[in-house]
């Protein structure tokens, strides 16, 4: 996995479902993004994806992990532009530092060109 530490991602997906992961990256060749594909964060950190690149991550992810918890650790490791995706909108105490939790819908321009947590 180490050739995908050399190229930029314009986003992540962390999500344990290959149907989700398969729906976005056809949604992210349509929209000329590049996309890189995890199914948990373990995956994920192995990569060594720069702290900068959005970051969205599936609420229930394999073995009942849950993806706020992924969050919290990627959080540990620097990494600042972080979404939950999820199909129960009304998710509640989310940390803070989450910057939304959205659906399971690929992310608009808006989304990707946006915030970065900054902490209080």
């Amino acid at each position: 996995s180490d050739f995908l530490a050399k190229e930029n991602h314009d986003l992540v997906l962390i999500d344990d479902d290959e149907l989700i992961r398969g729906m976005w990256e056809v949604r992210a060749r349509d929209a000329n993004l590049k996309i890189a594909l995890f199914e948990d964060g373990i995956q994920f950190l192995a990569a060594k994806i720069p702290t900068t690149t959005p970051i969205f991550i599936d609420q229930n992810l394999a073995d009942d992990i849950l993806g706020q918890d992924v969050a919290i650790q990627l959080k540990d490791h620097g990494y600042q532009r972080i979404y939950l995706a999820s199909a129960d909108a009304t998710l509640k105490n989310v940390p803070d530092f989450i910057l939304s939790v959205r659906d399971k819908e690929f992310p608009g321009p808006s989304v990707l060109a946006g915030q970065i947590y900054q902490s209080k």
